[in-house]
């Protein structure tokens, strides 16, 4: 059932954000095109603007867990960046 949560397309070991958007927009942008077009993209990362606005989802010791739900998602799918410089979130 979720095998698909993480392809290699979607993950990023040189992710260079400097910031907490930039980070968004970037975690967004790696979901492929096959799963979201670019409308439902660009809703995703308002959702998870929105998300971060009520709270933070930085766990601490350089790791965060952004999330969001989208009603006309069908199934979960995840994205994961890796910083080595760090992310001011």
């Amino acid at each position: 059932m979720f095998q698909h949560l993480f392809q290699e397309q979607s993950i990023r070991t040189h992710f260079e954000a400097p910031g907490r958007e930039a980070a968004l927009a970037e975690l967004t942008a790696l979901l492929p095109s096959w799963y979201l077009n670019s409308q439902q993209k660009g809703r995703v990362l308002d959702l998870l603007l929105q998300r971060e606005n009520l709270g933070t989802t930085a766990l601490g010791e350089g790791i965060a867990l952004p999330h969001c739900s989208v009603s006309d998602v069908a199934f979960p799918y995840a994205s994961l960046g890796i910083s080595r410089k760090g992310i001011s979130y």
